[in-house]
């Protein structure tokens, strides 16, 4: 499958190669195979407010802005290098947000409803 910010992912192979290299993170599986399955993992959230364009395949830009924040797509990054390192994340099954630095991310974006622990 192939990746295009905006469209079905928030970043790119290079950007999660680099991301890798400064977290001293050894990606194992493909890059683009990581970043797909973390977008799932993401967009699978329940987010407060609405899409910016509700013709948009991403959950952001939301809310009028026209940019993705810093932080969702650092999410992204962090659980694609979960999922790379490890393939498959041993342990704690699926549910990413276990994970604080995760939380802290995230946490400022989810639905009221759907609160995240730190």
């Amino acid at each position: 499958m192939e990746l295009t910010p905006g469209a079905n992912t928030y970043n790119t192979a290079e950007e999660l190669k680099a991301y890798a290299v400064k977290a001293g993170i050894d990606i194992s599986i493909d890059e683009e195979t990581a970043l797909s399955r973390s977008i799932d993992y993401v967009e699978s959230l329940n987010f407060s407010g609405s899409k910016t364009n509700p013709d948009q395949t991403l959950e952001f830009p939301r809310n009028g802005n026209e940019f993705v924040p810093g932080s969702i797509k650092k999410s992204q990054l962090v659980i694609a290098g979960i999922i790379g390192s490890q393939d498959g994340f041993q342990g704690m099954g699926e549910n990413y947000i276990d994970y604080p630095e995760v939380a802290k991310l995230l946490k400022p974006f989810i639905a009221e409803e759907s609160q995240v622990e730190e």
